[in-house]
């Protein structure tokens, strides 16, 4: 890769940096949004820290949901959440900030997916669309839009691990 050089696929262009550490730092603070993923196909191309290009957005079919939520729920045990819900008619509001997910399910009979996040249990009623943004280290958001086209931004954070305190004598 050919720092300097511009890429464009799918109708995405990014410009490769000559500071692979500054692209990196930015391209981790991008959102999923179903803008982008349309754009792209459902891809989403980022450029990793080594100039290697990876695509990090996918859409899960519904038939996967299931599997995922179960397998979500115990590995992202621990993770801290935000929620952003965005459409049209309610603009974008933050319903949970920095708080434990502690488990994810979706029932397919009621056809509700269901998220317990600290004492909130979010539910979305008749999701349609479910997309997984990944990066090299692991899931970092999850977008599921509803029936409604109302949107769930769900983002992934890890808890800040602070040292133990030192006991003085």
């Amino acid at each position: 890769m050919i720092p300097g050089v511009i890429l464009e696929a799918a109708g995405v262009r990014s410009r490769v940096s000559r500071r692979p550490g500054a692209l990196r730092a930015r391209a981790s603070v991008s959102r999923l949004t179903p803008v982008n993923a349309a754009h792209a196909g459902g891809i989403h191309y980022r450029v990793a820290a080594s100039g290697r290009i990876t695509m990090t957005i996918r859409r899960l079919e519904r038939s996967e949901w299931n599997g995922f939520c179960r397998r979500a729920s115990r590995g992202f045990v621990g993770k801290r959440v935000q929620i952003e819900v965005v459409s049209l008619q309610v603009g974008s509001q933050f319903e949970a900030q920095r708080l434990p997910l502690l488990g994810m399910a979706y029932d397919p009979k009621s056809d509700i997916l269901e998220m317990l996040i600290g004492e909130l249990d979010h539910l979305v009623r008749s999701p349609r669309e479910f997309y997984v943004d990944e990066e090299l280290f692991g899931i970092v958001s999850l977008q599921i839009i509803d029936a409604d086209g109302m949107q769930q931004i769900i983002t992934l954070h890890d808890p800040l691990m602070l040292p133990a305190p030192t006991v003085e004598e």
